[in-house]
């Protein structure tokens, strides 16, 4: 197993046969892969950490990938999830990182070439 599985599995108090639903779709789908939002290949410093981290099925993996306008909406969506179930997690780095991806994604429509 990941660490960054153990991770996820550990501040949800979840045990490796638990159901886990995914957290991006409306179904009640078994998640079956840990995604990490800011991914490992752009950021690989130390981000294996529950605010990076989200259980999500292999349909929603594919759909949201590495793409860097979604962030801001995934951010969102597993900020929520952290905040439903209880689970301590540093809001401020979350907050952060949405602000800089909004601002990198609005700069980015702004630029025509």
């Amino acid at each position: 197993m990941q660490s960054y599985t153990k991770v996820y599995l550990k501040a949800f108090r979840l045990d490796e046969s638990d159901f886990c639903q995914c957290e991006t779709c409306t179904e009640k789908v078994r998640a079956t892969d840990i995604h990490h939002i800011l991914t490992r290949k752009k950021h690989p410093e130390g981000l294996d950490q529950i605010e990076n981290i989200m259980a999500i099925c292999r349909d929603c993996h594919e759909k949201y990938g590495d793409r860097i306008y979604l962030i801001p909406i995934l951010f969102r969506i597993h900020r929520r999830v952290l905040q439903l179930c209880r689970i301590k997690h540093n809001r401020i780095w979350i907050k952060d990182q949405i602000e800089k991806y909004e601002n990198l994604t609005a700069l980015k429509d702004q630029c025509t070439f």
